[in-house]
């Protein structure tokens, strides 16, 4: 089949209850278009043909994560909330074909190459359901690469580094979104791998500002503090910081009991919430990406109890070096490293374009 005209197959999370998610999936969409090309995201359908003996291990490995402080998302298809990130979805280019582990071979048919996008798709406990994000049901004749996936941990179990060695054997360029991760897929596998950064970065302030839609009704000066984890420390902090500097505070997160719920504000909302803070406080990693981009006042936090290698605490580390800054503290805009990030995200625009002349 002539490929010439065909799409780029993209990879990524995106359809989930995590606006950050859906963020980095549009920005990475938007900027391979702003490159001159067409790619589309490939809707995939974990659950169909899945073994018993799968089935107990995903349940098993999604106790373990609760059991972390996580939690586990549920099926949005069924729920009245969260409309306006599913309409948000249908925003983002996907294919028209819904593949599973049976027909993921048929994709071949439509795309001219794949790139494995952002965020943990090589999560080990995500890839136990979604094994398609390592592409191990295509062809090899279709070129493979990945721009920016992570895994959310360090912690690799033996058989799962042998499965990356034997699977990425096969991309043609390998990039992966977290600093120590990067380093240790490229002594695993023994390869370049380019350390990239978060999509949404790839867009500029501007972007992001015309994309942004304000809420009403909210206050003119007020601290944000948004959290996905549940702590009461990081709540008490935001207290006092919105305290001793007068302004106003709204909470932002998944409980029902907060003043700005995730579950009825669109990803424009949520982007916004950002831009029109005057301090922000967050244990989130595209909530710092937000605050970076807009130039804001904020604080970082872990998201999970414990050190840096607690589970997905290490992008918040890694994130934290790259800009020269400390997780706990105030960080002043000004006081960020620029001119690393501003070389990082010109490196990475560099690799994906190389992703898409290939």
């Amino acid at each position: 089949m002539d490929k010439s005209g065909a799409k780029i197959g993209l990879l990524t999370l995106w359809k989930n209850t995590n606006h950050g998610t859906a963020l980095q999936a549009h920005a990475l969409a938007t900027v391979i278009s702003e490159m001159g090309c067409e790619g589309e995201y490939i809707l995939y359908d974990s659950r169909r043909h899945l073994r018993i003996v799968d089935k107990i291990s995903i349940f098993a490995s999604k106790l373990r994560y609760l059991a972390s402080g996580g939690f586990v998302k549920s099926d949005l298809e069924s729920s009245d909330s969260y409309k306006s990130l599913m309409n948000f979805w249908d925003r983002i280019p996907h294919s028209s074909m819904i593949f599973n582990k049976k027909n993921c071979g048929n994709a071949n048919r439509f795309y001219c190459k794949y790139v494995v996008g952002g965020d943990q798709v090589w999560n080990p406990t995500i890839s136990k359901v979604n094994s398609f994000y390592l592409l191990e049901s295509i062809d090899n004749d279709v070129p493979k690469y990945s721009y920016s996936p992570s895994f959310g941990t360090v912690c690799l179990s033996s058989k799962y580094k042998k499965r990356l060695v034997r699977m990425l054997s096969c991309f043609r360029y390998v990039g992966c979104r977290d600093i120590a991760q990067s380093e240790l897929l490229r002594k695993l596998i023994g390869r370049e791998v380019t350390n990239t950064v978060d999509p949404v970065l790839l867009l500029s302030e501007e972007f992001w500002h015309g994309f942004s839609e304000s809420l009403p009704h909210l206050p003119k000066n007020y601290l944000l503090c948004y959290i996905l984890g549940d702590s009461k420390k990081i709540r008490t902090y935001a207290e006092r910081e919105a305290k001793i500097r007068g302004l106003d505070l709204i909470f932002m997160s998944v409980s029902s009991t907060d003043d700005v719920k995730l579950s009825e504000i669109s990803p424009s909302n949520f982007v916004s919430m950002f831009e029109n803070a005057n301090f922000v406080v967050t244990d989130s990693y595209h909530g710092m990406l937000y605050s970076v981009i807009f130039g804001k006042m904020f604080a970082p936090f872990f998201k999970r109890r414990g050190p840096a290698t607690a589970y997905d605490n290490w992008r918040i580390y890694d994130l934290c070096c790259m800009l020269g800054i400390k997780v706990g503290s105030q960080v002043d805009p000004g006081k960020i490293n620029r001119s690393k990030l501003n070389d990082k995200v010109l490196q990475s625009k560099k690799f994906l374009q190389t992703i898409l002349n290939d």
